[in-house]
């Protein structure tokens, strides 16, 4: 179900790095890494653009930066868009109490939070655990463009 603030779209990411050696190896426009300070560690993310807020949530596996290629477009087409790397890959923090579905749900939510949004527009994942297009169902913070 798509609303006038969501957006809902697979994305074609056979043209993206296909490891995260790849990923680290090509330039990402000069984006400055941030850290979202959690209980238990700290998220890694950046961001861009002005506007409803797209969060780019990476696969198992992969870094923020697989998503390099898409960011700018999301980015121009309006979107503030925010890349997060996953407990324990790229620069967020190892040595995590867990590393589950519901926590990764958690933390897209608690970024959100951090960046000041109420609703995002959409998040989007290339694979493995985790939302694809929202928080966990139980959560108190779902909202009907995450629907």
């Amino acid at each position: 179900m798509q609303t006038a603030n969501a957006i809902s779209t697979t994305f074609d990411t056979a043209s993206m790095a296909d490891t995260a050696e790849d990923a680290m190896s090509l330039p990402d426009s000069g984006r400055q890494t941030r850290f979202l300070e959690l209980a238990g560690g700290r998220i890694a993310y950046d961001d861009t653009g002005k506007g409803p807020l797209v969060v780019l949530v990476p696969g198992l596996g992969d870094l923020r930066q697989s998503y390099r290629t898409l960011a700018p477009v999301l980015a121009g087409a309006g979107y503030r868009v925010a890349r997060m790397d996953l407990r324990g890959h790229g620069e967020s923090s190892v040595g995590w109490p867990a590393y589950g579905n519901a926590d990764l749900g958690r933390d897209v939510l608690a970024l959100v939070k951090h960046l000041e949004q109420a609703r995002p527009s959409s998040s989007a994942r290339r694979w493995g655990p985790g939302p694809r297009r929202g928080p966990p169902p139980n959560s108190p913070t779902r909202s009907p463009a995450w629907s």
